[in-house]
């Protein structure tokens, strides 16, 4: 994938984007990050004569435009809480919250994921009744807030601790031993970053703007907050998982960690990309690429934490 900002008109942004089959895209997008226009010679207009594949190669192009803008742009946002560095970072600071923080901000969603399997505990959550053919999931959004500590010094030690985790595992397998991936590469982030001085939770303190019980919409296909009140800032992030055995709080926090890093691994796939070594994690992670996994024979099952997977590189999952 290859893409370029051609022309800006200060609400717009037009890209071009060479997708990997080496065929050409212009695509508009506005200023929140919405696809406006996409304009191509080498895929129909018309869904109906289009292959499941090429929906496929035409969803990946428009999510690479969006995050090139994001990228070239610094506008983080446009990808509403996908963009995977940020989704990266969040995983580390959940890793870095003291017990009682952990506790005000997830210990609801423990609280109704343990009322899905033990009767004596009372859900937060009053759920719809919906059908149960339907991917149904809970939704946590996270915001953030600029610690008052946090800085460009900050920033830069995040991004030095997070460069010298992945050389030292580039260096371990080159080896011949293990590279470390998901939570187990957080850590060594964590244990660098402390080698080196610096203190990650002082990056960003999250906040909790609201959890709610979600469905993907089966003919639209898009993602539906059941019984929503609107969210007036912007999210960082998301916890979206199914109904799930929350384990102690330990585990649980290990579990949104993961759960985290697989959503960055999404956003990879997603734009036709391959994630890198750290990401390559199976496990739910964006709901919209889990139900595309799901519902697509396109891909492998990413989302299946058992499932056996050969292939990472979308470009090497359709014809060319």
């Amino acid at each position: 994938m290859n893409a370029s900002i051609t022309s800006t008109d200060g609400q717009t942004v037009t890209i071009a984007v060479v997708d990997n089959w080496e065929r050409e895209h212009t695509i508009t997008v506005d200023e929140h990050g919405y696809i406006e226009t996409h304009e191509t010679a080498d895929y129909s207009c018309d869904p109906a004569d289009r292959t499941p594949e090429a929906d496929e190669q035409l969803y990946q192009a428009r999510r690479y435009a969006r995050h090139t803008l994001a990228e070239e742009t610094g506008e983080l946002m446009v990808l509403l809480g996908e963009y995977p560095d940020l989704l990266d970072q969040v995983a580390g600071l959940v890793g870095e919250l003291s017990d009682d923080r952990f506790e005000d901000l997830f210990g609801p969603l423990m609280q109704q994921f343990r009322s899905h399997t033990e009767p004596d505990v009372e859900p937060v959550i009053e759920v719809p009744d919906v059908d149960d053919k339907l991917f149904t999931y809970y939704t946590q959004i996270l915001g953030f807030e600029e610690s008052s500590s946090a800085g460009v010094n900050t920033r830069q030690q995040f991004a030095d601790a997070l460069g010298g985790a992945f050389v030292e595992n580039q260096f371990s397998k080159s080896l011949g031993g293990d590279a470390s991936s998901g939570v187990d590469f957080l850590a060594d982030v964590r244990r660098v970053a402390q080698e080196r001085g610096y203190d990650l939770s002082d990056l960003i303190d999250l906040t909790d703007l609201g959890t709610w019980f979600c469905r993907i919409d089966p003919d639209s296909g898009e993602e539906e907050l059941l019984e929503a009140t609107p969210v007036n800032e912007e999210p960082v992030a998301a916890i979206s998982l199914p109904p799930i055995d929350p384990g102690t709080p330990t585990e649980f926090r290990r579990t949104l960690q993961h759960h985290l890093l697989c959503q960055a691994r999404d956003s990879y796939i997603g734009m036709g990309v391959e994630p890198p070594e750290y990401f390559k994690v199976l496990g739910h992670g964006l709901p919209l690429m889990t139900q595309r996994y799901r519902a697509s024979e396109c891909y492998e099952n990413y989302h299946d934490p058992d499932a056996p997977v050969s292939v990472w590189d979308p470009a090497k999952q359709f014809p060319k």
